[in-house]
């Protein structure tokens, strides 16, 4: 029975490559080097069909630039957002 223990080594446990993708890093040190993009599809509204939120932030600050609703993230709300953000930073 004990040589079958050598196969349940590191069974357990987290692999390297597991923790690995997680990482911490350090956030960016000035405001808008970074922007985050995220898109979550929820009921948000009572009696509505679900939507997604996009949400657009900043990594510095965490700073929240753009955030709207839509039926369905894509290309059209990625431009959106990004057209948000840069009218709030004030390029032409």
């Amino acid at each position: 029975m004990d040589e079958d223990l050598p196969l349940l080594e590191g069974f357990a446990g987290e692999s390297e490559a597991s923790r690995a993708h997680r990482r911490k890093r350090e956030r960016r040190p000035l405001p808008g080097m970074m922007l985050h993009q995220d898109g979550s599809m929820h009921v948000w509204l009572a009696g509505q069909p679900a939507l997604d939120l996009i949400v657009t932030l900043d990594d510095a600050t965490s700073a929240i630039y753009s955030a709207f609703l839509i039926e369905e993230e894509g290309t059209a709300s990625t431009f959106r957002a990004l057209m948000e953000c840069l009218a709030l930073m004030a390029f032409p």
